[in-house]
């Protein structure tokens, strides 16, 4: 790639109490193929290491701010957003592990495709999970997967500058680290283009459910009201009894009575049905997507496990949505040979 198109990157990467993995995280940046960037670190009051070890790097590249207190995840982003120089903006983890072309992938797909500001891509988890994670291709598929969950692995977007060119579009910091990135990506996916590369260009680091927890329960709440916001949005009001089948569809959570399955069933039919109305989002892409997550709550449910399988192969849904062999074999496995 020739010196002029090889734009500045401002990499953000918040730090608090990382010790432990952050030489890994941010060497995993700073050896990238692409060699144009800035890497704003913002110490967000850390009491460990984290900060000699970012210092050992010694690379002119890198940029350090330190808050005076602990703010969050969302509010050192914004911090980072304004002092950031970069023609790309490329979210960064202390703890995660970037593929050696994560940068340089994701600049050239943005210089191929001007018509994309904010761009992700698949992310394989390690340590407590082994999940792939594929997010949503298009930029309609990203927007009506938002009613379910986040259409992006928020450590590796990158974004165009101009995106944050109003500070309406910077985080919410009130959020703090518990769905910042959910409330954003409703709040951005009206205004401009998504799009997510089919390839890991992330190993994204999990921790055992009990490290977690507090936090987690946090997440889901915030999680929940802007799901509901948006799916509002977009949809119309809802009753309450709709809203308790959708959050059991977009958590997979609470599955095991039979009712709650033909629930979904009728309740994702009508929602199909209110797209038709509102014209909010691509109806066979939305199709396609219900469809999964009816397979995914029918491998999921936990009730009477014999009658989820019929349940699913006659329902509308088995027709326009065709699980793998493995997966096929492994949802059969489940429901039909355990107890």
């Amino acid at each position: 790639m020739e010196a002029v198109k090889r734009p500045l990157v401002s990499v953000l990467m918040p730090v608090y109490n990382t010790a432990e993995f952050l030489a890994e995280s941010l060497g995993s940046i700073l050896t990238q193929d692409y060699t144009q960037l800035e890497v704003i670190i913002v110490d967000d009051g850390s009491t460990d290491q984290s900060m000699d070890i970012v210092q050992s790097f010694h690379d002119p590249r890198i940029v350090i701010i330190k808050n005076v207190e602990n703010m969050g995840l969302a509010a050192s982003l914004n911090r980072a957003i304004v002092i950031s120089k970069g023609f790309f903006l490329a979210r960064m983890d202390a703890d995660d592990i970037a593929h050696p072309s994560r940068i340089s992938r994701q600049v050239n797909f943005m210089l191929n495709n001007p018509d994309v500001d904010v761009l992700g891509s698949s992310m394989q988890y390690f340590g407590e999970s082994r999940f792939l994670n594929h997010f949503p291709e298009t930029h309609d598929a990203c927007k009506s997967y938002l009613m379910l969950n986040v259409c992006f692995g928020h450590p590796l977007v990158m974004f165009r500058r101009h995106v944050f060119d109003s500070s309406e579009n910077f985080y919410n910091p009130h959020l703090q680290q518990y769905s910042e990135e959910y409330d954003l990506w409703c709040r951005l996916v009206d205004k401009y283009r998504f799009h997510n590369l089919q390839e890991v260009l992330l190993y994204y680091r999990t921790y055992s459910p009990a490290l977690k927890s507090d936090s987690e329960n946090k997440r889901i709440k915030n999680s929940s009201r802007i799901r509901k916001n948006y799916l509002t949005s977009c949809l119309g009001n809802i009753n309450e009894d709709d809203w308790n089948t959708h959050c059991m569809a977009a958590l997979l959570t609470g599955l095991n009575f039979t009712p709650d399955i033909q629930k979904i069933d009728l309740w994702f039919r009508r929602v199909l049905d209110w797209n038709i109305q509102t014209r909010s989002f691509n109806q066979e892409i939305l199709k396609e997507q219900l469809a999964e997550r009816f397979f995914e709550v029918c491998y999921t449910y936990t009730g009477i496990r014999r009658w989820t399988v019929i349940s699913f192969y006659k329902s509308y849904w088995s027709t326009k949505f065709k699980p793998s062999f493995i997966v096929t074999l492994k949802f059969l496995t489940k429901q039909l040979l355990k107890p």
